[in-house]
């Protein structure tokens, strides 16, 4: 090998994951070699499946993953290289989301600002692990600059490579901070900002050029028709929306997870316990299909 290639070789080794699927694999893989399992032998395939939910997955155990999504797909990859870290096999299991929307709310401090990229791609590590799928960044009345944007646009294209939908909360501002936020912030996935500012920053949202969700705190008539989302209060009751629109209800960090919950999900003010992830997404064994029963022949 010559040393030009054995450069090119050593970079894409320690290179970090790029894409969703990558960093998902190589948690497998991972988990793989920690375990000294022959990655010749254990060989796990994946395939997609339109039999599975959109953020679903059924892991056999013929080391198949099946999934209807790439979302799904991480999350059966990460399940795996779990089991295969508990039990060095793996089991046949399924996995299926709850509710639709399940994330953490953060106010962006100043120290935030010059966090590098690995910081935001552990974070964003973490959630997937615990299939969240979504990260509400919420900044304060501070002036986008070039520079600052261009934070935001490392931060969302982390958040999309570990499959993390990015929301980002705005204060107050303008319709061009709004469209300059959504041109240079390709990953970003959604806009949040107060009723009396929905209305004009329709019409950047709707000018995106991809799917972007309007954000707001209660249903308000917009300026052109986007897709919106209403934040709730914890016991507020469900809006009467103008025109399409759905629903999550924010908790205070600690709070206890309902029992049942309404609307498309739910957002956490601080960290995410167990009681959370277990209502946002199950994973549970396949039941085991049952013998089928022969007919008996009768002798003439």
């Amino acid at each position: 090998m010559s040393k030009a290639a054995a450069l090119l070789f050593a970079a894409a080794v320690l290179a970090p994951a790029a894409g969703p699927l990558d960093f998902a694999r190589a948690e497998l893989d991972e988990a793989i070699r920690e375990r000294k399992l022959s990655p010749a032998r254990f060989v796990v395939r994946t395939e997609y499946s339109m039999l599975q939910p959109d953020e679903g997955f059924q892991i056999s155990t013929t080391n198949l993953i099946r999934a209807g999504s790439v979302r799904g797909l991480v999350y059966g990859l990460l399940e795996a290289a779990q089991q295969v870290r508990n039990h060095g096999r793996l089991p046949a299991v399924t996995g299926r989301a709850n509710v639709p929307l399940r994330g953490v709310r953060r106010t962006m401090a100043e120290e935030d600002w010059g966090r590098g990229q690995e910081w935001w791609l552990d974070r964003f590590a973490q959630l997937a692990r615990l299939r969240m799928n979504r990260f509400h960044l919420m900044l304060g009345r501070e002036t986008l600059t070039e520079a600052r944007v261009e934070v935001l646009k490392m931060i969302s294209d982390a958040a999309r490579d570990r499959a993390i939908d990015l929301v980002i909360g705005l204060e107050d501002p303008s319709a061009e901070e709004v469209m300059r936020l959504l041109a240079e912030c390709e990953a970003v996935r959604g806009v949040y900002v107060d009723a009396e500012t929905a209305a004009f920053a329709s019409g950047p949202v709707s000018t995106a050029g991809r799917y972007v969700v309007l954000e707001t705190t209660r249903a308000v008539k917009t300026a052109v028709p986007v897709p919106m989302r209403v934040a709730l209060e914890a016991g507020e009751t469900l809006p009467a929306c103008d025109g399409p629109c759905a629903t999550y209800t924010v908790f205070e960090a600690g709070t206890r997870a309902p029992a049942n919950l309404g609307g498309s999900g739910f957002e956490l003010l601080g960290e995410v316990s167990a009681g959370w992830v277990a209502l946002g997404y199950t994973v549970a064994p396949v039941a085991p299909a049952a013998p089928r029963r022969r007919t008996p022949v009768r002798k003439k």
